[in-house]
């Protein structure tokens, strides 16, 4: 099974993270890749449905 993050810096040099609902820990966006998803598709729509 095939997943990926995004690591999005803006202009100001901030690192986007989200906190998991699991653990309630940071890190990066991301998720596993669903049948049928390339991974553009799944890097657009991790980081679109934060």
């Amino acid at each position: 099974m095939a997943g990926a993050c995004v690591i999005l810096i803006d202009d100001e040099e901030r690192l986007l993270l989200q906190q998991r609902t699991d653990n309630g820990l940071w890190g990066l966006p991301g998720g596993s890749m669903e049948p049928g998803e390339n991974m553009k598709e799944l890097q657009a729509g991790n980081f679109l449905k934060r």
